[in-house]
């Protein structure tokens, strides 16, 4: 009989416990799974937040090479004007006995050119192969221009210049391309 008494008190000291600790252990389950859930949650959210930087950089990337090359296009355009009047004064000092007009006519022409490569080669570093071959014909007119001049030949001389023109043109057509402004009405 005793045993049913110990048996019976054992009983009811579990439903005791089993009473207290029912609550606090279905408690305690369902902090955990709400922390896991809150993991997930964070995990998402983390990849997302991932995936957006990523996309920002690519834009950033992709607006900072735009605008490098639209300023490396600019820079070299604006070096047109300076190049042509200085062939084209070049080509008329040739006509004058003056040594003095010959000379500044070269120094002209001599800083044109400098200021011509110069961004010339920021063309090269950044621009797509059809922006430089119409940069590298470019200069190939102005150095014909400039033989042509040195040589005393005008009518070779306005040729080329008509080339140097010509490859203005397809100069800016090709930044126009560059900056995905070809299909664009003018």
């Amino acid at each position: 009989m005793e045993h049913w008494i110990f048996y019976a008190l054992s009983v009811l000291l579990a439903l005791f416990i089993g009473s207290f600790l029912r609550p606090y252990l279905t408690k305690k389950g369902e902090n955990l799974a709400t922390h896991e859930d809150i993991q997930k949650l964070v995990d998402q959210v983390r990849a997302v937040t991932l995936t957006t930087e990523e996309i920002k950089s690519s834009i950033s990337t992709g607006a900072w090479k735009r605008d490098l090359k639209k300023e490396a296009c600019y820079e070299l355009l604006k070096q047109l004007e300076p190049m042509a009047r200085s062939l084209a004064h070049l080509a008329a000092s040739r006509s004058n006995d003056n040594p003095e007009v010959r000379r500044q006519a070269h120094v002209e022409f001599t800083r044109a050119y400098g200021s011509y490569l110069n961004a010339e080669l920021i063309v090269e570093m950044v621009g797509s192969n059809g922006l430089q071959e119409a940069r590298r014909e470019m200069t190939k007119t102005v150095m014909q221009a400039q033989r042509h001049v040195e040589a005393n030949n005008l009518d070779e001389t306005f040729k080329a210049l008509a080339r140097f023109a010509n490859a203005n043109a397809d100069f800016l057509k090709a930044c126009r391309k560059e900056l995905g402004f070809e299909d664009e009405v003018r």
